[in-house]
């Protein structure tokens, strides 16, 4: 974290509007350092899901999972299922597409590219910021800024040089 109790630091400085909230975010967020594979124990038996290919072939991925644990699939429950999944995947689409678009929207924002960004929650601002922070030693100026502008050349024009000291 950029500093142990950052909240409640924050929060006893009176800085708690959206935007204070966001900095404090992307500054205690560390979206790019988890790693599961130390929880897992490779020297049992496990089945390994790829996230792409459970997001494009959930239905085949499932029928794996299934084949492995040695389940029958009852076949009666199988359309409706699917139809419960779709809905699910309906609903992570947004996010999926903003960990897909990340990258490309950070570096427009950097150079000063036109690129149309969506309408974004605080979390997926905070994680842009982030990037901006600990990738490009860069800030934005956001002081009253409830949202993100429509538009990575608009959040370019905020671009200043971060002043936070940062720890790894």
């Amino acid at each position: 974290l950029f500093f142990p109790d950052s909240r409640k630091a924050w929060q006893d400085l009176g800085l708690t509007d959206v935007w204070d909230q966001r900095e404090r975010m992307a500054l205690d967020m560390r979206p790019f350092n988890l790693s599961m594979f130390p929880k897992i124990a490779f020297d049992r038996a496990y089945h390994h899901v790829n996230c792409q290919d459970l997001w494009h072939a959930t239905g085949d991925v499932m029928h794996e999972c299934f084949d492995f644990l040695q389940l029958a699939m009852d076949q009666h429950r199988w359309t409706h299922w699917q139809q419960v999944a779709g809905r699910w995947q309906h609903i992570q689409q947004l996010n999926l597409r903003f960990y897909h678009n990340l990258p490309h929207m950070v570096e427009a924002i950097v150079h000063g590219w036109y690129l149309k960004l969506p309408e974004m929650p605080l979390w997926q601002e905070s994680v842009i910021q982030h990037c901006l922070i600990y990738q490009h030693g860069l800030n934005l100026r956001t002081w009253q800024l409830s949202r993100f502008p429509d538009n990575a050349q608009k959040l370019h024009a905020l671009l200043e040089s971060n002043t936070h000291p940062l720890s790894p």
